[in-house]
């Protein structure tokens, strides 16, 4: 998150599809099967910001972007709350937040 300028900022993640830990493994197993993320054919999940909009809470963002799971690619809004910042030891910021 860029300081003061939410609307210049940007959010981009990759998760892998095999990574789910639902503490059940039979049912873990299952999800990474065609009859839900499909692993094999699919095996990552991807969103990438195309918006980030302040709301009236302090501190929290509406992120829209654009989530593909299984090759299908839906704009979805997910609100972020904005933990704040502090400089990595090799001195890049880093700017953590929740949803």
């Amino acid at each position: 998150m860029q300081p003061g300028k939410p609307g210049a900022s940007s959010v981009e993640f990759t998760i892998n599809a095999g990574s789910n830990d639902t503490g059940n493994a039979d049912r873990d197993k299952h999800m990474h099967t065609a009859d839900f993320f499909d692993v094999e054919k699919f095996p990552t999940i991807t969103f990438k910001s195309i918006a980030i909009a302040p709301t009236k809470k302090k501190d929290v963002y509406n992120v829209t972007g654009n989530l593909t799971i299984r090759g299908i690619t839906k704009r979805v809004t997910i609100p972020v709350q904005f933990l704040g910042a502090a400089k990595r030891p090799v001195g890049a910021m880093r700017r953590p937040a929740s949803r």
